[in-house]
Order: structure tokens, then C-alpha cells, then sequence
């Protein structure tokens, strides 16, 4: 199995709660007064509750701040690449939809040793539907023939 080091996981996640969280409570204060009374404690502890159609937020931000909530599990000792490339492309995506760019490149250089992070939402995850994004369907796995359209 592919794992992420603790250590990376540790440096990730500081650097979520110390750099992102903030520019994204900055970003959500501007448009939403009630975020400048949220702490990173806040987010890490509630998440974000936005409903999937507010305006100006657009659905694929809501979606990535919802994912980007998932490292509060961390540091987990069988942490698999394939979610560490999910969540820090999440930061990534965040990052440039708030403008902060540059925090966004300082993420993808944390991580540039271990893997490479995603650049696109997966678009078969069927969370994605949670906020009115089209999901891909997935032929992989097992479906019964109703699915496959037999």
C-alpha cells in the first residue's frame, strides 16, 4: 500500500490551520458577516454548513471545502496517496477560487516529494450530487443489469 509519512500528514494539515483556514474565513467573512465570528476550531470541528446554491459561492467551491474538512482525521497511520492527492487537490482548488494562488503553490510543494495532488474533482463521486454536480456513472464494480442499462 501506498501511505502518506505522518510527518507529511502533520505538515499538511499546520498548514491548513495555520495559513488556509484563515484566508478561507477572510474570503466567506467578506460575503457572509457571520464567518468573521468562526475560528479554524470552528471549521475543523462543524466543517462548513453552506447550502450548495448560495450565492456567490459556487457548487464546486462548496463541494472542495466540504472535502477539504476530511483531514481532520489525520495523522492516520494507513493514510493512502489516493486521499492525500484528493484533499490537497481540494486545498489547491480552493486556494485559486479565493484567490490566494500562492498558498495554493506553497501546498503543491509541500506535497511534491510524496505525489502529485489531483487538479480535478473526481468527477464520479457521487457526494458531488450532494451539491447539484453532475456525476459521472462509474462502470466499474459490480452492478446489477438494471444499472448497466441491460
Amino acid at each position: 500500500m501506498d501511505i502518506i509519512p505522518l510527518d507529511l500528514q502533520k505538515e499538511i494539515c499546520d498548514f491548513a490551520r495555520k495559513d488556509i483556514w484563515p484566508a478561507v474565513l477572510v474570503y466567506l467573512g467578506n460575503i457572509f458577516p457571520d464567518f468573521r465570528n468562526f475560528s479554524v476550531a470552528d471549521v475543523e470541528e462543524d466543517g462548513f454548513y453552506l447550502p450548495y446554491n448560495i450565492e456567490p459561492i459556487s457548487r464546486e467551491l462548496n463541494y472542495d471545502l466540504q472535502l477539504a474538512t476530511g483531514y481532520q482525521s489525520w495523522p492516520d497511520t494507513d493514510l493512502l496517496k489516493i486521499h492525500g492527492k484528493r484533499l490537497v487537490g481540494s486545498f489547491i482548488r480552493i486556494c485559486d477560487a479565493i484567490g490566494k494562488k500562492d498558498l495554493g503553490v506553497q501546498i503543491r510543494q509541500i506535497v511534491e516529494k510524496c505525489f502529485t495532488p489531483d487538479e480535478h474533482q473526481d468527477r464520479k463521486d457521487s457526494f458531488r450530487a450532494d451539491f447539484g454536480l453532475y456525476v459521472e456513472s462509474s462502470t466499474g464494480g459490480i452492478q446489477c443489469s438494471c444499472c448497466k442499462g441491460e
